[in-house]
């Protein structure tokens, strides 16, 4: 599993640390970390799963 350092998003344990992040979320920052990691694992998800598979189960139910 990745350490919390490793992720591209900050976690919170205490209600501080939660403040902290809030206050401190650059959303520049947060993407181009979330991109790098995305590319170094292989991460591939572009937020459409779910139209892919319906896209993928309409063509197959039209080809019948």
């Amino acid at each position: 599993m990745w350490s919390k350092e490793q992720l591209p998003f900050s976690m919170a344990e205490t209600d501080e640390e939660l403040a902290h992040n809030i206050v401190e979320y650059n959303q520049d920052i947060y993407i181009q970390e979330a991109d790098a990691f995305m590319r170094k694992y292989g991460v591939v998800e572009d937020g459409n799963a779910s139209r892919t598979v319906v896209d993928k189960i309409e063509e197959i139910l039209n080809k019948g």
